[in-house]
């Protein structure tokens, strides 16, 4: 699900939460099933990224920051340096 549908922030569903799904399907397996250089354990990345949540203004728990974070600034999810051993998705993730 996309950072902006997890926050709450809209309500319409459009491609660019698709867009953003499929992101991170294609993350969730590559991280699990392909080389990388990860700083942390896969399963230490994955809870970060998909399992954080925070406390809103009214105390409603929600999620997302973490993956706003992951394109935001990578390094602080997936470790500085970070690259897959596949070439072709690494240009890809790195776009």
């Amino acid at each position: 699900m996309s950072s902006f549908l997890l926050k709450g922030t809209h309500t319409v569903h459009t491609i660019q939460d698709d867009m953003e799904s499929f992101v991170y399907v294609v993350l969730y397996h590559a991280l699990r099933y392909l080389g990388h250089n990860a700083s942390s354990p896969v399963p230490v990345i994955l809870a970060k990224i998909f399992d954080s949540e925070e406390l809103d203004n009214e105390g409603i728990a929600r999620g997302g920051h973490n993956k706003k974070v992951l394109f935001n600034d990578p390094a602080n999810i997936l470790g500085y340096g970070f690259q897959f051993h596949s070439e072709p998705l690494d240009i890809w993730w790195n776009w």
